[in-house]
């Protein structure tokens, strides 16, 4: 019952452990992945807001001057690279629109992904345009009649090629126009969710954020200027932002803390595996003193007794391991299905819980161990 005990100890310990490395693996894994635009030093600022001063509830002339006169003001700074307007940032979301592209009906019920954006978005966000031009801020007709799609909406489209995607019409809830550009995919929304199809257009009435694109290292410097520039241009409104890289992380905060969850379990089944670990040496230790003695009294060392003790361990460890796998690879799997693109369960990650416990494990004996190893053979011998 004692070696049950512990190995089912190590098992829970095992899994846990596993599942650290691999819950860690995958956040790094969605932080560090390519989203097809650059989310570093990027402010963004809401034109509106919900609170008591939030005194812009819709667009006019002079909304759009102030928010003209306060992006050029920033744009003359050193350190600021670009600013763009647009309904919301990439990668926090779109809205679904019903979309009749050309060689479809409004009786296939498409809803597209739609975002608005000014024609300086595509530059600020350092997104790469793989045919036709962006918006054309002289051109009249690109605000009333332009869109731009995505590779992936070229392909479910089933338009060929982006250049024959060139001049295809589409209808977005009664806006018809012509496509001037495909851009290459970028992840719009959460990695939870594959990339789909998405239309971009310039229509100023959805304009909700400002983007600014810094450089350099002296971000608070800059963040300074703008938001010194902001209370001359705004001076009845609080100056808001937020860091674009932030705002993507927090997308993830709720598999965040399920890791940090895990972990602290995991600490707490490691602690209690080795406190069983830890009562069965005494316990094996104490019912081989005899034998310990006389192996010492034929010529065995310290380094014989040593392996004779941690060779029973070495099974119980194995067989906690190996009832391990299956159990985490299930539980691990079926986490791992909540992000469309993620990390594998692979060979490395087992071998390395199984090297770290194993450490943790034959540490834990080490003591029992080597007092029992040293000790004087002929008093053990008297006392049995």
């Amino acid at each position: 019952m004692r070696r049950v005990l512990v190995v089912v100890q190590l098992s829970i310990a095992f899994c846990l452990l596993t599942g650290s490395l691999l819950i860690v693996r995958q956040l790094n894994f969605l932080t560090d992945r390519p989203l097809g635009f650059t989310k570093e030093r990027i402010l963004t600022l809401p034109l509106f807001n919900n609170n008591v001063n939030g005194i812009f509830r819709g667009r006019d002339s002079a909304f759009d001057s102030r928010i003209e006169a306060f992006r050029h003001a920033i744009e003359a700074q050193s350190g600021v690279v670009a600013t763009a307007l647009s309904s919301t940032a990439p990668g926090l979301g779109a809205v679904y629109r019903g979309t009749i592209p050309d060689g479809y009906t409004a009786d296939d019920n498409l809803f597209v992904a739609n975002l608005s954006v000014g024609h300086d978005f595509l530059e600020t966000y350092d997104m790469k345009l793989i045919a036709g031009r962006g918006f054309n801020p002289t051109s009249a007709s690109d605000v009333s009649s332009a869109f731009i799609i995505n590779e992936t909406a070229v392909r479910e489209f089933n338009w060929g090629t982006p250049q024959e995607a060139l001049g295809r019409s589409i209808d977005r809830e009664g806006k018809k126009g012509q496509v001037i550009g495909v851009v290459s995919d970028f992840h719009f929304v959460s990695l939870t969710t594959p990339i789909s199809s998405i239309v971009l257009e310039w229509d100023p009435s959805q304009f909700t954020t400002l983007s600014v694109r810094l450089a350099g290292d002296d971000t608070q410097r800059l963040l300074e200027t703008v938001e010194s520039q902001w209370k001359n241009t705004f001076p009845e409104k609080a100056f808001e932002y937020n860091f674009l890289n932030e705002q993507l992380n927090e997308q993830y905060a709720t598999f965040r803390n399920f890791g940090l969850i895990i972990q602290a379990f995991t600490l707490v089944a490691i602690l209690i595996a080795c406190l069983g670990v830890y009562g069965l040496i005494l316990f094996i230790v104490q019912r081989k003193v005899r034998e310990i003695g006389v192996r010492k009294v034929l010529g065995a060392n310290v380094g014989n007794i040593l392996m004779m003790i941690f060779r029973d361990f070495s099974g119980l460890l194995l067989v906690g391991f190996l009832l391990a796998i299956p159990a985490s690879y299930f539980l691990l799997d079926r986490w791992l299905a909540n992000f469309t693109y993620r990390v594998s369960i692979d060979v490395m990650t087992y071998a390395f819980s199984l090297v770290v416990l194993a450490a943790i494990v034959f540490a834990t004996i080490a003591y029992q161990a080597l007092k029992a190893s040293l000790a004087n053979p002929v008093k053990s011998l008297r006392t049995e």
